[in-house]
């Protein structure tokens, strides 16, 4: 449920850049992993109730909190969704800031201070972090 605002976070009425960048965050601040307490919360209505409350009535859930998977009885299966794909692309861009770390660890650190400078401080726009993802797929650190 928290944080909001102009803190980096996964809810359906954030940028899909804010879900990207929590694991460049974790990576800036030596962080290793982002707790999901609602993966699959669903309410009755899953795909129309995106803010379920919960605890007797007392909580209404920010948009998206409660599920990143939602379901298809049909199948007995699940739908993914776009922001948990992103959340995937993040954990990527962590394990790559990982890997060049061990090989140039000024490369790595320049690279996430640059996307995430402060806890609300960081890149908004989709063309300055393609700029320093394609520097971080570039490095001559990888040769």
């Amino acid at each position: 449920m928290n944080p909001q605002g102009g803190y980096l976070n996964r809810f359906i009425d954030y940028s899909l850049l804010k879900m990207r960048l929590l694991h460049w965050f974790n990576f800036r601040h030596n962080l290793n992993g982002y707790l999901h307490w609602g993966g699959n919360y669903w309410s009755d209505k899953p795909f129309e109730n995106v803010e379920p409350v919960i605890n007797d009535g007392r909580t209404l859930l920010p948009p998206g909190d409660n599920a990143l998977v939602y379901p298809n009885p049909e199948k007995l299966s699940i739908y993914s969704s776009i922001r948990l794909a992103v959340m995937r692309e993040g954990i990527e861009d962590y394990e790559l800031l990982v890997e060049l770390a061990k090989r140039d660890p000024e490369l790595a650190e320049r690279l996430a201070r640059e996307m995430i400078p402060a806890v609300l401080d960081y890149t908004r726009d989709n063309d300055a972090f393609q700029k320093l993802y394609q520097e971080l797929l570039e490095s001559p650190a990888w040769d």
